[in-house]
């Protein structure tokens, strides 16, 4: 066999791939826009040789995606994509432009085509770019009902402020576009009663049921082992135990949680795993653990591997409903629950004891998977991270953890976790994620170990060095208490790890009306933190109407890195701190504002105790704050008597009504 010698490329190469290819197979074409020579097949198609796909087609200008570009010898079928040159051309570089990487970069409004060529063939993704929505405050709304207006809870502040004047525009981030829906599902088929005790019983009812049916566990019984969720044709199935008091919508607690069917697994494999392509389970009623004495565990719950290589092999549509979940005062879990695939929920449910020594551990963790995914009403205890998504490598090219509602959670450490117990690192973080809200949740108890101290901290990360696409944009951390922290909120816009990043920085995070009780102090040791950090080349972020009350902290604000772009603070209140506003190997306030985010509005903000003459105008610097300078103990709106409680007709600092109406089912004892 031998090839057409009026191709440009090598023959040696042409042969590998076609694996005996003719002459009439192929004709010379030149790309567009190029001066590259290149085969083409003459009726390229979406089943043809060589297909692209983009993990996003609808874009906002700014925002970049990779285009995947798949090359496959239809003859032999088989993948020979490592072999190709692929050349990547935009058909309107005015509305995208593409590198030869396959980077996509939204430049402005409208449509475009990317189309890939290579010697066997092209194909082409259309692609759709619109303008950031850009937004004003409500003033007239931000008045008259709580500090962010969406939060769809009418009540009436103490008194209005003043007029005076219009708040600067700000970029909203997307909130998440889809959600799970955690209703029970009806029972249309059977109901599989299994036998107490009988693990090999309830896997085997497991394999056997069928959508509409329904699994039952009794009440007080107890099943040793590891259970596997299979894949199934048809809709949801339930597993449910009996004695399950507690009603849909309100959060298990331990002692409801007594007489539920127990299912304990006695190793480092999940008590509940599942099969890849596993669909439509609802478990509910159920308190599974590690064995008491097993020293190690993985994953006591794992919905997904994290290690799927292909979309058709995540799992979809499986909620943890009103569900116990426990570590064991003793044992070693990886994560309570590992979420990785499509459409997950964990709902009103109590995941205790979920700790590790010399590793991080999770009460949840997700790093792979479409998404969405739903977190609501949840009592969680995880020291390494409460709640955590990224921290490894999808293995599914462009494949984002998106459209995550965190929602009514209360994200604990017990403080005798403290002195060197347990690994602590942080209580919220993000790594890779996007369209993420965290709303109406209660953090408690952070300290200084594996890491310095933050409660709350993204930065993106490329964790394992494959996937660059690997990003945080479009976050909304609204109407939260974080409380008894060393430190506040850490955004690090890009980590870099063994020589390796991300494509692109950080973007578009929105954090507002959240109130930051007694941080800036170690709660186990005592050192200073830091109320919240900046670092790095972000771009839109805005922190806004933010109450920091407590310690003396060592800094309000640190800067670091490369410069961002449009950065907002307003409308916060910062307590007395050491330093104040500063970025390293710079002086305080306007200097290091200048250097670290050149352009950035810097607006009503109390800052307390710090010089006026080195911050920007239309801020405020009283000398102290204390209780007095708050409506009541449990609100944290300034009262209208003091002088700087607004600017811009908005309340400076938290709306305490909206944020308890958020926060009010958040935590139970």
């Amino acid at each position: 066999m031998s090839c057409s010698s009026r191709t440009t490329f090598s023959t040696a190469l042409v042969c590998a791939v076609l694996s005996g290819c003719s002459s009439d197979m192929l004709a010379p074409g030149t790309a567009e826009g190029t001066n590259a020579s290149v085969m083409s097949m003459s009726r390229p198609s979406a089943s043809g040789p060589v297909t692209v796909s983009a993990n996003d087609s609808t874009l906002t200008v700014g925002d970049t995606v990779r285009i995947v570009a798949v090359a496959r010898n239809t003859r032999t079928n088989r993948d020979v994509t490592r072999q190709m040159k692929f050349l990547y051309v935009s058909a309107d570089a005015e509305i995208a432009t593409v590198n030869q990487r396959g980077l996509v970069t939204a430049k402005a409004e409208g449509t475009t085509k990317i189309t890939v060529r290579s010697i066997l063939g092209s194909a082409s993704v259309a692609l759709s770019v619109a303008m950031p929505v850009a937004a004003t405050l409500d003033t007239a709304s931000v008045v008259r009902t709580p500090a962010v207006a969406d939060t769809q809870v009418t009540v009436v502040l103490p008194s209005a402020p003043p007029d005076l004047g219009v708040a600067p525009p700000y970029t909203v981030p997307m909130l998440p576009a889809a959600s799970v829906d955690v209703s029970v599902p009806r029972v249309t088929g059977r109901t599989i009663r299994v036998p107490a005790g009988d693990v090999a019983a309830l896997q085997a009812a497991i394999a056997a049921a069928t959508g509409g049916d329904e699994i039952v566990l009794p009440a007080n019984s107890e099943y040793v082992g590891t259970f596997t969720l299979s894949k199934h044709a048809g809709g949801d199935i339930t597993i449910r135990g009996e004695g399950l008091t507690t009603p849909a919508g309100t959060r298990l607690t331990p002692a409801a949680a007594a007489s539920l069917p127990r299912i304990i697994t006695p190793s480092v494999d999940a008590a509940i795993g599942t099969a890849p392509g596993a669909n439509n389970w609802h478990l509910m009623g159920l308190s599974i653990s590690l064995r008491p004495g097993a020293v190690d565990n993985y994953g006591i719950v794992r919905l997904g591997s994290g290690t799927e290589t292909a979309l058709s092999q995540f799992v979809t549509d499986i909620v943890l409903d009103r569900v116990m979940i426990s570590g064991g005062e003793t044992g070693n879990s990886s994560r309570c629950v590992a979420l990785n695939g499509n459409s997950l929920a964990v709902v009103d449910s109590w995941l205790a004891e979920c700790h590790a020594k010399g590793r991080d551990a999770q009460a949840i963790c997700g790093w792979t998977g479409m998404g969405p995914f739903l977190i609501v009403n949840n009592h969680l205890e995880g020291s390494g991270q409460n709640i955590m998504f990224g921290g490894a490598d999808p293995k599914v090219t462009n494949v984002t953890p998106s459209d995550i509602t965190i929602r009514g959670n209360h994200l604990y450490k017990p403080l005798t976790w403290g002195g060197g117990r347990w690994t602590v690192k942080a209580a919220f973080e993000l790594k890779h994620a996007r369209r993420v809200l965290f709303e109406g949740n209660v953090i408690e108890n952070h300290w200084t170990d594996a890491q310095v101290g933050f409660a709350i901290l993204f930065q993106t990360v490329n964790q394992d060095g494959g996937a660059p696409w690997s990003k945080i944009q479009d976050v909304t951390v609204r109407n939260n208490i974080i409380k008894n922290s060393t430190s506040g909120f850490n955004l690090l816009s890009r980590m870099r790890i063994n020589g390796v990043t991300t494509d692109e920085p950080m973007k578009r995070v929105l954090v507002r009306n959240n109130l930051f009780l007694n941080v800036g102090k170690d709660p186990i040791a005592g050192q200073g933190g830091r109320l919240l950090q900046l670092m790095s080349d972000f771009e839109d972020v805005t922190i806004m109407q933010n109450t920091w009350f407590g310690f003396h902290a060592i800094n309000a604000v640190m800067f670091d890195g490369e410069p961002s772009k449009r950065l907002m603070l307003f409308n916060n209140v910062f307590g007395d701190t050491e330093y104040g506003v500063l970025g390293s190997g710079f002086g305080e306030g306007n200097v290091s504002i200048a250097q670290f985010a050149p352009g950035a509005v810097v607006e009503g903000n109390a800052f307390v105790g710090r010089m006026e003459r080195l911050y920007p105008s239309r801020n405020a610097f009283p000398a102290t704050i204390d209780a007095g300078s708050f409506v009541s103990a449990n609100d944290y709106t300034l009262r209208s008597t003091v002088s700087y409680s607004a600017n811009a007709s908005t309340i400076v600092g938290v709306n305490g009504v909206a944020l308890a109406n958020a926060v009010a089912h958040a935590v139970t004892r």
